[in-house]
């Protein structure tokens, strides 16, 4: 068990693994074979009013990260807990379980199969920290998929929607 976190620590403080055909914007597939590659960081302001500053990381790099708890959430687990509010993007084919307010805000977003593909998070006391570049941090974390602007949004809840 020991060696194992051990690991993951390496994994978390090095940086990522990545496969040829990924993208900073979609969930991505590597083992462990692949190569380490850079986390692809990159700080920008924010438009949204989530503080100035936004650290946006590959999705491989997220999940291998200590920030994601591998990308192993699923749709239906986090509906379950009934603290999230629910949005469905039919047309993109792509669900946000957010969480405002104090602790937050934090999204997730999930695909068709309820798989997690997106992830959003921010703090007002601690910066999130690029695991390969620590130069490189924000008050808000981003990586993965999102619904493109175009996307029409119904509000739901976990209930309506069956789960």
């Amino acid at each position: 068990m020991l060696g194992a976190v051990a690991a993951l620590s390496v994994v978390s403080l090095l940086g990522c693994k990545d496969s040829a055909s990924s993208s900073a914007d979609g969930p991505l597939s590597g083992d462990a074979s692949d190569a380490p590659a850079a986390c692809d960081c990159r700080v920008e302001a924010s438009d949204a009013g989530l503080g100035d500053r936004v650290l946006t990381m590959s999705w491989s790099c997220y999940c291998a990260s200590g920030y994601a708890d591998g990308c192993k959430r699923t749709l239906e687990e986090q509906c379950a807990t009934g603290t999230r509010g629910r949005v469905d993007y039919p047309s993109c084919g792509l669900t946000v379980l957010q969480i405002s307010g104090a602790f937050g805000p934090y999204e997730d977003v999930y695909d068709q199969d309820g798989k997690l593909v997106g992830a959003m998070a921010s703090s007002d006391s601690n910066s999130y920290v690029c695991p390969n570049d620590p130069t490189l941090s924000g008050f808000v974390l981003r990586a993965g998929r999102f619904p493109e602007a175009s996307c029409a949004p119904v509000p739901t809840t976990c209930l309506d929607a069956g789960i």
